[in-house]
């Protein structure tokens, strides 16, 4: 048990230094390969396996989007982009992601403040969202009680999660 949890907290330190680092990349004009690329070689340099492909996921497509090989498109200004990644250490995963907004100098004369302030909106009731999954998930919660916690959160953003989009399992492989 303790080479597992030890394996898990490996596989977590990883994906969140390379998230982080991943996260000061996006800017506009920025290949959507290249950020992948970056994320599976940081994650390979640190002696990590890749758990699944790196997504990035831009405006409405939701999640899981997996570049395919040639993928010419680049993220622009005002973008939303989920960034999805994950590592495996000794078969024990860990996985993590953000969403954010491609910055730029035009925001303003891009959209409206309508638009901006929605955009900021789900950026935020994601956030908040994860912390309530994170305060609320222990030993013998359930997790239809983590999944109420992650709404009442969204629900304060006056949003709704995304109903049809289940995650995957985090065991051993």
């Amino acid at each position: 048990m303790v080479d597992e949890i030890k394996s898990y907290e490996e596989a977590g330190k990883i994906v969140s230094k390379v998230r982080s680092e991943a996260s000061k990349m996006i800017k506009n004009d920025l290949p959507i390969l290249e950020l992948v690329e970056f994320v599976e070689s940081e994650i390979l340099k640190a002696g990590a396996g890749i758990a699944f492909p790196c997504n990035v996921s831009i405006n409405e497509i939701t999640a899981h989007y997996t570049s395919p090989a040639g993928d010419t498109n680049k993220m622009v200004t005002g973008d939303l982009v989920k960034l999805d990644l994950g590592a495996e250490v000794n078969g024990y995963i860990a996985d993590s992601a953000v969403t954010i907004m491609v910055p730029g100098d035009n925001l303003e004369e891009l959209f409206d403040e309508d638009t901006l302030e929605l955009n900021q909106r789900i950026i935020d009731a994601s956030a908040a969202g994860l912390e309530a999954a994170i305060s609320t998930v222990r030993a013998g919660v359930k997790v239809c009680d983590v999944g109420r916690a992650v709404e009442e959160a969204i629900a304060e953003y006056e949003l709704n999660p995304v109903r049809n989009l289940t995650g995957h399992s985090l065991e051993h492989w």
